[in-house]
């Protein structure tokens, strides 16, 4: 054989040899495992409009898949997992435990991220700020992003009204107008009142809205310092002691038996409702309350005053690799994608649920869902952005902070306490959590 045809028969063989790893290299790519990305959700209709969104994403993705598991929704359950090192990737955490999951290291600080890919601006600007600030932020950083919204609000009975001679609400009403309204509804048959002016589901709700409405607070966000000794708090208290003396407002009691509240109401029995949202559902399915129950537009407590309303949040937060290091390019692209406008419509749309964004409710798919119904519609764009956050939660021991006030509001519509004692028990018992959250902060 001649040099030259030996030498094009090597270069032949070593060709042949790198297409054949290149081939080896190429069908071992494809073929590789997409790496899975694990999302907690808590409820089930919740994991519902989660699945949608990963749906989606998983379409166009063949390297990163989105599962969605049903976890039960506790804290603990998310803590012990992260303990024990089985912990996932993204979780769907709430308000009221973030600040807690926050302060023991389980949340990713998602600031640098969010402003390392351009969306920090953005983002801050399309979330509802009481949203923000209802325990989403700490010492100025994000931790989770605010993912659905739930808000304490006003019902009424539009034939009830109609029937008392009372106009329905309507857009920038005050409080004074709803409160002179209340003795032409209630109608009273010697010591029992047959229609009640004001009905609230619980009586933890009455304080909460009463207390939003008049931009009272639990405690100052600059100085972590209980505020229920201000004149706020103590006009919010009033109203509340002034209307139940006057049989105007029942609260006491009627959240028992199996939500009797809820029956009074969808019977028929009650102008105005004191409760949360996620009533509507119900109501909207009654076929007796569905011909006459409205939702109240955004109520001021005075003139000039912003309308405001008690909220909560569900969040999406990513959870802390073990031993700290960064988080992954896989899950934070799926992350990325599920706190979208994209993945938030599709994801309250299938959830049935009200968005934290502003933007998702100019989204089509959004906006077909919202107009089915004018009271969610109402809901999502009057009443949500109202929310309030900072003062009333946002902090860790949230809960124990809200139990404490919601217990002592019970035992003062009960007329167990009076509100020297609330203002006092309640600084009290407030100003031991506060103390170690500032202690928290100068560390």
């Amino acid at each position: 054989m001649s040099k030259v045809n030996s030498s094009s028969a090597r270069m032949t063989i070593v060709t042949l040899t790198l297409s054949w790893l290149m081939v080896i290299l190429m069908v071992a790519v494809t073929s590789a495992e997409p790496v899975n990305v694990t999302v907690w959700g808590s409820n089930d209709y919740r994991v519902v409009g989660l699945e949608a969104a990963a749906q989606a994403f998983n379409a166009q993705s063949e390297h990163v898949q989105i599962e969605v598991v049903l976890d039960g929704g506790a804290p603990d359950r998310i803590i012990t997992a992260v303990a024990g090192g089985a912990a996932p990737d993204i979780i769907v955490g709430a308000h009221s435990w973030d600040p807690d999951f926050i302060i023991n290291g389980l949340l990713v600080n998602l600031s640098p991220l969010l402003e390392r890919d351009g969306l920090l601006d953005a983002l801050r600007a399309d979330v509802f700020p009481g949203l923000w600030d209802a325990g989403s932020v700490w010492n100025g950083n994000i931790y989770s992003i605010p993912l659905d919204a739930q808000a304490i609000m006003l019902y009424y009975n539009e034939h009830l009204l109609q029937e008392s001679g009372v106009a329905a609400p309507a857009a920038g009403w005050v409080w004074p107008e709803l409160e002179e309204s209340l003795p032409k509804i209630r109608r009273q048959m010697g010591s029992e009142i047959s229609t009640h002016a004001l009905v609230a589901n619980h009586q933890s709700h009455v304080g909460t809205f009463f207390l939003s409405q008049n931009h009272a607070t639990l405690f100052d966000t600059a100085t972590l310092k209980p505020t229920a000794n201000t004149a706020e708090f103590r006009a919010a208290y009033g109203s509340m002691s002034d209307l139940t003396q006057r049989d105007l407002m029942r609260s006491g009691g009627v959240e028992l038996s199996g939500g009797e509240s809820v029956n009074m109401f969808a019977q028929g029995d009650v102008g105005f409702y004191i409760s949360g949202n996620f009533r509507l559902p119900a109501f909207e399915g009654d076929e007796t309350a569905r011909e006459f129950t409205k939702v109240a537009p955004a109520l001021r407590w005075a003139p000039g005053m912003e309308p405001r309303y008690y909220g909560s949040t569900r969040t999406l937060a990513l959870i802390r690799p073990d031993g700290g290091g960064p988080v992954s390019d896989e899950v934070w692209e799926a992350f990325k994608y599920l706190i979208s406008t994209e993945a938030m419509s599709i994801y309250g749309a299938e959830a049935g649920l009200l968005t934290t964004r502003r933007s998702v409710i100019e989204q089509p798919r959004y906006g077909e869902y919202i107009a089915q119904s004018e009271a969610t519609r109402v809901i999502a764009s009057e009443i949500i952005p109202f929310s309030a956050g900072g003062g009333i939660t946002g902090v860790p021991y949230t809960s124990e902070i809200q139990g404490a006030f919601q217990r002592l509001t019970v035992q003062y519509l009960r007329g167990e306490i009076g509100l020297t004692q609330v203002v006092e028990q309640f600084s009290t018992e407030a100003g031991v959590f506060l103390d170690e959250i500032r202690g928290m902060t100068s560390r």
